[in-house]
């Protein structure tokens, strides 16, 4: 009896199993383009050593500012005519210093950037001339203040002619985001 039971549930199992079926999907319908852009530099280089990682663009998508680190420039890419319209010189020390490393950049207008880095940010015209400081203490704030590895996360927007500035607000220590 006992066998009986085990061949019964044996067939019970391999009924209830179903029939497999292959399904194939056909991907050769699949297309991928790549947009490629080239750039006339003139007899200057365009340094993409870091990509555009620290990059920009005005408003109307007419213009790319590109930071060169190394050169511690601007390069001005004019996207309508593809090519280099200048580079523009900035100062890593001093007054009109934007530090060492710039981590991002964002269009004010077509006149200004913010440049930031881990210390600060700082509203430039479009001639390497400093025009404000933002320290990045952590007691600085109005109100509330950076707890420890909290900082301003890329494309922070500035208004109120550079008083106020919004931005991402993140916390490498433990993954947090808010909107400060």
């Amino acid at each position: 009896m006992k066998n009986y039971i085990i061949l019964l549930l044996s067939v019970l199992l391999f009924a209830c199993g179903g029939i497999e079926t292959d399904t194939k999907t056909d991907f050769s319908n699949i297309t991928f383009t790549i947009d490629t852009v080239v750039v006339d530099p003139g007899n200057e280089i365009i340094n993409l050593k870091y990509g555009l990682w620290s990059s920009t663009m005005t408003a109307d998508k007419d213009f790319l500012y590109l930071w060169n680190m190394d050169e511690s420039t601007l390069d001005k890419v004019n996207i309508n005519e593809l090519r280099l319209e200048e580079k523009i010189k900035y100062e890593k020390e001093g007054p009109d210093g934007v530090g060492s490393y710039v981590a991002w950049m964002n269009m004010l207008d077509n006149d200004h950037i913010l440049m930031a880095n881990f210390q600060g940010m700082g509203l430039f015209d479009l001639n390497g001339k400093k025009l404000r400081s933002y320290k990045l203490d952590k007691d600085k704030f109005e109100g509330d203040s950076l707890e420890d590895g909290e900082s301003f996360n890329r494309k922070s927007i500035i208004t109120d002619e550079g008083n106020v500035i919004y931005g991402l607000l993140g916390n490498w220590t433990n993954d947090n985001l808010s909107l400060c």
